[in-house]
Parts: C-alpha cells; sequence; structure tokens
C-alpha cells in the first residue's frame, strides 16, 4: 500500500515518510548485459583482426607459382580419375604440349576435367584408367573428341536441324 511504496515509518499524524531509492534489478542486470555485449564485441572484432592477419598469405610469384598450379593440376586429375599416378602422367603431357602452364595448358585442363567428371561419361574414364586413350593422345583430343556419345549424338542431330 501507500505506506509500503514511500517507506512510511510509523502511523499517525507525527509519522515521517522517506523516499526509498529503489535502483531495481532490472536496470542493474541491463547495464551488466550492455558491459558483457560490449566486451563480446570487442573480443569479437579482435578475432577477426587475428583471422585477416592469419588470411593474409604470400601470393607466390614465379616458378613457385607455377608448381603449386601444376600440383593442383596433378591432384584434381588424380583424384578425378582415381589415380594419383594417372593424375601425374597427364598433367606432365599437358605441361611438354603445352610448353609450360599457359592459357592453352590451362583451358585443356578445365576441358578434360570437366568431360572426366561428367556422369554421362563414363566410357572416357574407363578408357583413360584402362590405357585404351594414351595421355599424349588425351591432351590433344578437343572436346568434340572428348564428349560422351550421348552428347555427340545430340550435337549430330542440332547439327542436322540446322542444316535442314
Amino acid at each position: 500500500t501507500n505506506d509500503q511504496a514511500t517507506g512510511s515509518t510509523g502511523s499517525g499524524s507525527g509519522s515521517q515518510s522517506r523516499t526509498i531509492p529503489h535502483a531495481s534489478s532490472s536496470d542493474s542486470a541491463s547495464k551488466q548485459r550492455k558491459t558483457a555485449s560490449a566486451a563480446a564485441a570487442a573480443v569479437a572484432v579482435e578475432k577477426q583482426k587475428k583471422k585477416k592477419k592469419k588470411k593474409k598469405k604470400k601470393k607466390l610469384t614465379g616458378p613457385e607459382a607455377m608448381e603449386k598450379e601444376r600440383d593442383n593440376v596433378r591432384h584434381a586429375l588424380g583424384r578425378s580419375l582415381g589415380a594419383t599416378s594417372l593424375g601425374k602422367e597427364i598433367e606432365a603431357e599437358l605441361f611438354k604440349h603445352f610448353k609450360g602452364a599457359t592459357e592453352g595448358y590451362r583451358i585443356q585442363f578445365r576441358t578434360l576435367i570437366s568431360n572426366i567428371n561428367d556422369k554421362n561419361n563414363p566410357k572416357l574414364r574407363a578408357d583413360i584408367r584402362a590405357g585404351r586413350i594414351k595421355s599424349s593422345r588425351l591432351v590433344s583430343m578437343d572436346q568434340k573428341q572428348l564428349a560422351s556419345d550421348e552428347l555427340a549424338k545430340f550435337r549430330e542431330e542440332v547439327k542436322r536441324e540446322v542444316v535442314k
């Protein structure tokens, strides 16, 4: 009641009332949450700064960069064919055929990898793995030669339609 809210100390006409300062627990908790939130934000900012520092790796140039690229090509081919040694062999032929890690080397690699990974082209993978298509021939094959039988038939049909 009113006596409790004002902190009245007695009853009757001579009673004095005093106001009890209320530092509500919700205000205190709110301040603590804000402080904790600010501290967490500061920690998060510091972590981000550390991550950025770690991410800034030395960019490879020259022979180091070329060797790293060649390693990536070997690994991708080996993984796609399920044979690391075959990936190394094909990459070496690719490098020799294009006389280095040139733009042609990169384009042919992308062509090879997309055709090797084509789920509709298991014959190509099997022929490469069985040695029916040699690495030296593989690196000089064009998209038409690498395409699945299904895709080759489709291209032929489109070609006939265009001629009509």
